[in-house]
């Protein structure tokens, strides 16, 4: 990566439930195919879990279906919702979609605000900066190449030396 400023554009959503999905893939995949050719660097999907207002797929997958379109561009999760996620699910994800794209990915993470998705998930909001804290260092030992053993109030790996790992360090 040089230096200097770089752009990115964000698949915000833009569709309700009511719009065909095809309608919101076939805009989607053209806008990073245009930004692209224009030299956008990065494409961008965020996070969200029961929307009701906007139509929300979940960046991991629908990243990898855009970058079919725009190769060269760099996939961004802008964000992930860590405080809800299981972070060895999240890890390898994220490590899968880095690989598939060749090393072009870049992890972004986040508390998460919605007291709707946290009680969805089961999760009381206010753990969610623990959880952050303690998934981000999961996370970050599950990428670093060595054994993990990791003991939390929420998470525990014993033992593990983790096949799946990002393309790049």
């Amino acid at each position: 990566m040089g230096s200097g400023v770089r752009f990115g554009i964000l698949t915000t959503p833009i569709h309700g439930a009511e719009t065909p999905y095809g309608q919101q893939l076939r805009e989607h995949r053209e806008l990073v195919r245009v930004a692209d050719q224009l030299g956008f660097d990065m494409m961008v999907a965020g996070q969200h879990f029961l929307g009701t207002e906007l139509r929300y797929y979940q960046p991991v997958p629908y990243l990898t279906y855009l970058h079919g379109a725009a190769p060269r561009m760099t996939a961004v999760t802008g964000i992930m919702l860590l405080s809800m996620a299981n972070p060895v699910d999240l890890a390898e994800q994220i490590a899968t979609l880095d690989v598939v794209t060749d090393g072009r990915c870049v992890f972004g993470a986040g508390l998460g605000y919605s007291e709707r998705e946290f009680r969805a998930f089961g999760i009381d909001s206010r753990s969610k900066v623990k959880r952050f804290e303690h998934g981000l260092a999961l996370i970050k030992a599950l990428w670093s190449g060595e054994k993990v053993d990791f003991d939390s109030p929420y998470w525990k790996v014993e033992d593990v030396l983790p096949a799946v790992q990002p393309a790049r360090p």
